[in-house]
């Protein structure tokens, strides 16, 4: 079975953990609401850890604080890597 990815915006991952939510509360299983809304078990879990009474505007500057440490990181890793091939190259 091959699935594509989507990246859901943060409207949508609120809206979705919204009804999920909802559904559970009516005693539908996790397995359900998360067929229901459209996303595997797995990441509904995560979003409901991570997402869960938050509203989407909260959301949105999380994912945006994510993506800025991620590149904050790749950043600095850039940086380590070329001190140190500056520092075992060979002096001319």
């Amino acid at each position: 079975m091959h699935h594509t990815w989507t990246r859901h915006s943060a409207d949508e991952i609120v809206a979705k953990l919204k009804v999920a939510l909802d559904l559970e509360a009516q005693g539908a299983s996790v397995n359900e609401a998360a067929q229901k809304i459209g996303v595997a078990r797995v990441t509904y879990y995560r979003w409901r850890m991570k997402f869960a009474g938050m509203n989407s505007e909260q959301v949105r500057c999380i994912r945006e604080l994510e993506y800025e440490n991620a590149r904050l990181r790749k950043t600095i890793e850039d940086i380590e890597g070329a001190e140190k091939r500056a520092n075992t190259d060979p002096p001319a």
